[in-house]
């Protein structure tokens, strides 16, 4: 079989099927295709019903759409080591707002997000640290807060 996977009209069948025992008597695997099935029920949850496509080749490919906000949320989780949980997901706010509204500054982001100024300030600091965010443009005037290009690919 070849082409998109269907997971409601589908029959899994093992590539290799010594392979698959060998996992099966290890207790490995639960089921064979529960993955799908599984993956299926859950996405929707974590990417606010965005549906995964699964499509049998030479290779086995699944493609999963995930939420942007979601994306932000793993990608800070990797890299403020020892920021409270409330601390993340406030980060993880900001980083949303950026995300959706590029270029615009602290006063912008602080009515966004619902934070307080300083602590709008404090969490764009942390975000330019961790090398998520830049400033760019005049201070004064045009400038605003923008994803590093490395923060670009890594959503991607």
């Amino acid at each position: 079989m070849r082409g998109p996977i269907q997971p409601d009209n589908f029959a899994p069948f093992p590539k290799n099927p010594l392979i698959s025992k060998f996992f099966i008597q290890l207790g490995r695997v639960d089921e064979l295709g529960s993955g799908i099935l599984n993956v299926n029920k859950y996405l929707p949850v974590y990417a606010h019903g965005k549906k995964p496509q699964f499509i049998e080749g030479n290779r086995f490919r699944m493609i999963m759409p995930l939420d942007e906000a979601l994306m932000a949320e793993f990608k800070v989780e990797g890299a403020i080591e020892g920021a409270t949980k409330g601390v993340k997901e406030k980060l993880v706010a900001l980083l949303t707002a950026i995300v959706a509204n590029e270029g615009k500054r602290v006063p912008d982001y602080k009515e966004a997000t619902g934070l307080t100024g300083s602590s709008t300030e404090r969490y764009i600091k942390q975000l330019g640290e961790a090398g998520f965010i830049e400033f760019r443009g005049d201070a004064t005037q045009t400038g605003g807060y923008y994803l590093t290009k490395k923060m670009k690919v890594k959503l991607k």
